[in-house]
């Protein structure tokens, strides 16, 4: 599952992805393309004792011996080689103009577990790269023999001209180049994610209710849908409730909405006493509250609203013209056929008929029997009408 998420989040900023891979490769060709190619060419010799200790086989013997224990011979003859000396006799050897030195590069080495020394020459012209590898050999022969009396080079390979280039390797580069621009791209969506998903995440799971600080009528049903899916085991119910909070006017009696932060503050202070961890209060705008209490059934449900109706009425006002007017609606549920819709239709209505009532002292009380008997009797007046209703008369068409 979260494949298919990160795979969705890529394919819908795919074009950050195409920017950043063009950006790669673009340079990436440009810099490729002027790139010389390298040519290579090695000359290999062996370091062995010279020809004058074959005629005393023990001398040989010793000196080969040496040879072989003594790692830094091979390692000074690789060294010589390598050697800026070498490089220049060879160039004055060669007399190559500035322009034919450029790239040229030498580099002496033994190979690892033998006596065998490489010399090898990189350049632009693989002509050129051969000569000077030649020339480095000869000129390292040369060195060397005035050097030691008991050791020499003797040729094993001879320089070559070669017309495959050792480097760079232009697909492997551009490959990278886009590869790393795939990465670039990919890291950039992720980024830009990141940093978008907090906001969202805030927006779409924020709980509270700006005005009030109480739960808000998006979790609120939530929280209904998971009743009602609860609901569906025997041994489950639930009571919900609506009120409605005014100031009424002793004289006029009409009705006044009180601010939400206020009466939110005074319904809070007088319920909470009752309130259990699991019971939910939120605010639905209008100063209309609600209540979700979960494992609650209709007669408990009234008796403690009733308790909540009496003490909310008897609260004093500042303005000794005016009363709080208390309306609560309850709906009850413990199993059947309903809805998020038609239960917040049912408790709308519960609450509507206690607003209706003059005295403003009833709790209306609907139960789930109530909703389903509406619902039946709704299906039935539904099936009556349809059956009710005349049978169109066939026309026979009369002929003349």
């Amino acid at each position: 599952m979260e494949l298919k998420q990160y795979l969705k989040i890529l394919a819908n900023r795919w074009w950050i992805i195409a920017v950043a891979i063009m950006a790669t490769l673009i340079p990436t060709f440009l810099m490729v393309a002027n790139q010389p190619w390298v040519f290579e060419s090695k000359a290999s010799f062996v370091i062995r004792p010279r020809s004058s200790f074959a005629a005393n086989e023990e001398e040989f013997v010793k000196a080969l011996d040496t040879l072989s224990r003594r790692v830094e011979i091979n390692t000074t003859f690789a060294e010589i080689a390598d050697s800026n000396l070498i490089k220049q006799r060879a160039l004055e050897r060669l007399n190559l103009s500035p322009q034919d030195v450029v790239g040229l590069t030498i580099n002496g080495k033994v190979r690892a577990g033998s006596n065998v020394l490489e010399i090898i020459a990189q350049g632009p012209n693989p002509g050129i790269a051969r000569d000077f590898a030649e020339a480095v050999s000869m000129e390292t022969k040369e060195y060397i023999s005035g050097l030691y009396d008991v050791f020499e080079l003797e040729a094993l390979d001879f320089a070559k001209i070669s017309n495959n280039p050792v480097s760079p390797n232009k697909t492997l580069n551009l490959g990278l180049g886009g590869v790393l621009g795939l990465l670039l791209g990919v890291s950039i969506v992720f980024l830009l994610e990141y940093f978008q998903e907090p906001a969202q995440t805030i927006k779409g799971f924020n709980v509270v209710d700006g005005e009030t600080g109480l739960y808000n009528k998006s979790y609120f049903n939530l929280r209904v849908g998971q009743e009602l899916s609860r609901a569906s085991n025997p041994d489950h119910s639930f009571s919900l409730a609506l009120v409605k909070i005014n100031y009424r006017n002793r004289t006029s009696r009409d009705l006044s909405p009180v601010p939400a932060l206020k009466s939110s503050s005074q319904l809070y202070a007088m319920v909470s006493p009752d309130l259990r961890d699991e019971d939910i209060l939120a605010h639905l705008g209008n100063s209309t509250f609600a209540f979700l209490m979960p494992n609650t059934n209709g007669k408990d449900s009234k008796h403690l609203f009733e308790e909540m109706h009496f003490r909310i009425n008897s609260f004093e006002t500042d303005n000794i013209g005016e009363t709080i007017h208390c309306s609560i609606g309850i709906v009850s549920y413990d199993g059947g056929d309903a809805t998020i819709n038609k239960i917040m239709t049912w408790v709308s209505k519960a609450l509507e008929e206690a607003v209706d009532d003059s005295h403003g002292t009833k709790v209306a009380l609907y139960t789930s029997s109530d909703i389903d008997q509406s619902s039946q009797k709704g299906a039935n007046n539904s099936a009556a009408n349809k059956e009710s209703k005349p049978k169109p008369k066939s026309r026979r068409r009369v002929k003349s």
